[in-house]
């Protein structure tokens, strides 16, 4: 096999036809702004591209994502960044990915949010007692929505008749001062 050396100019300039034409005339921009050597063009586009792929959510990032501890995020909340992070996956890694869904949004949950959810998604059918349907989530998170609601009301109910009960009760000592 016979190597032939290539002038970098003509490395930089010919570069444009190996790349998709949506791309090609920013590619041609970035060669006459930053195409005076190999390097110093390439380092250019690396850094661009760069900066789009680590927003990126790939199955790595994902997976990293699942495995941080106390997210503190109530059920809504992490379903729909589950949901998020999971739909920007690429088709393949969405795919690779499916059969496993149940099990790594129950990972990506506090340990309490996780006991909560085992309960509500106990399924004697399946191997590991847990279904993989992934409607079955759904339905629990909404369950846990309603329970997290109802807390809610109860608790502003129990504040309000608090705060009520402390301006009754400042406005007895009131009368009772006169």
């Amino acid at each position: 096999m016979e190597l032939n050396k290539v002038p970098e100019r003509e490395m930089v300039n010919t570069f444009e036809l190996a790349v998709v034409p949506e791309l090609r005339e920013h590619v041609q921009g970035v060669a006459r702004a930053h195409g005076a050597t190999w390097e110093a063009f390439s380092t250019h586009l690396k850094e661009e591209y760069a900066l789009e792929d680590a927003d990126r959510v790939t199955k790595k990032s994902f997976l990293e994502w699942i495995n941080i501890p106390n997210k503190r995020l109530v059920a809504t909340k992490l379903f729909r960044e589950f949901e998020k992070r999971f739909l920007q996956l690429s088709r393949v890694e969405k795919l690779t990915l499916e059969d496993d869904k149940v099990e790594l949004f129950l990972q990506s949950a506090s340990s309490e949010l996780q006991r909560e959810l085992e309960q509500l998604l106990e399924d004697r059918l399946e191997d590991n007692g847990l279904t993989t349907d992934w409607k079955k989530v759904v339905e629990a998170v909404d369950v846990l929505a309603k329970r997290e609601q109802r807390r809610g009301k109860g608790m502003e109910a129990l504040l309000s008749f608090s705060k009520d009960g402390m301006e009754a009760s400042s406005r007895w000592v009131k009368v009772t001062e006169n």
